[in-house]
């Protein structure tokens, strides 16, 4: 009886550690993490020339939705021909993030910038307000403003 009993244990245990693994959720975190270095790279490879308007407009648009897509595209057009300081390295933490009963999430980043500008290189850090929307199809960035 005691045999049975354990055996019946183990299993309904092993049945609730296999739901609760499966059932994580996601790291919010990392997901505006990802989307954030995503972003940052399109948008250094498209000002640094290695990178045609159009694709990055369409690589933006898989990543950005709302008015920080549209921010992104007329700067892109408004800076198309101009020097812009080159991103040769940065850091980038994720301060806070929460996600809201309607499926936003909103929080604070910071970024520390090396850039590299006609007079030399150069650091600067800031901090950022973030929204993003999760849909079916992914998460999108729909705002990120400086503070």
């Amino acid at each position: 009886m005691k045999k049975l009993f354990l055996i019946q244990i183990s299993a309904l245990l092993l049945i609730i550690l296999t739901a609760a693994a499966s059932g994580t959720p996601v790291d919010d975190k990392a997901v505006i993490m990802d989307l954030m270095e995503e972003r940052i790279g399109i948008l250094s490879y498209y000002y640094g020339g290695k990178m045609t308007f159009e694709d990055a407009r369409k690589n933006i648009a898989k990543i950005t939705a709302e008015g920080l897509f549209e921010e992104d595209v007329a700067f892109m057009e408004g800076f198309s021909n101009t020097e812009v300081d080159q991103i040769t390295d940065y850091s980038l933490e994720i301060i806070s993030c929460q996600r809201t009963s309607y499926g936003i999430l909103k929080g604070t980043a910071q970024v520390s910038w090396i850039l590299l500008g006609p007079e030399g290189y150069w650091q600067t850090e800031e901090e950022y307000y973030f929204t993003a929307e999760c849909e079916k199809t992914g998460t999108k960035l729909t705002q990120l403003k400086k503070i």
